[in-house]
């Protein structure tokens, strides 16, 4: 299951991207990130800024997320979409919210922080 959404706000497109993992993914994240995981994800939301997709670099969204239960997942797909919506990305990021440990979430804004 994937779904994509494109959100536009002002001049800046972002695409979102909600993905089921699959159960080799979700085996070799096991074996090979064991670290990097406080569980094992079965879904994960990317937020892409378009302009990088256009230029290849689709391998570094702007924000990954992922998640254990499908329902917080789906929750902050609907809150980006929301967000960004009304203001933009840092709409988005004022108004997130992270309760890892109540959600099953684990997060990395690492190329956000890099490129601003």
């Amino acid at each position: 299951m994937s779904n994509v959404y494109e959100i536009s706000y002002e001049s800046k497109t972002y695409t979102l991207s909600l993905i089921k993992w699959g159960v080799l993914r979700r085996l070799l994240a096991k074996v090979f990130n064991a670290s990097d995981y406080i569980f094992s994800p079965s879904w994960e939301l990317a937020i892409y800024d378009k302009e990088d997709i256009y230029s290849r670099q689709y391998d570094n969204p702007l924000f990954v997320f992922h998640f254990k239960e499908k329902i917080h997942a789906v929750r902050k797909l609907n809150l980006a979409k929301e967000l960004i919506n009304e203001g933009g990305i840092d709409a988005f990021i004022d108004g997130l919210s992270i309760n890892a440990e109540e959600e099953g979430i684990f997060c990395d804004m690492t190329n956000y922080f890099e490129r601003n």
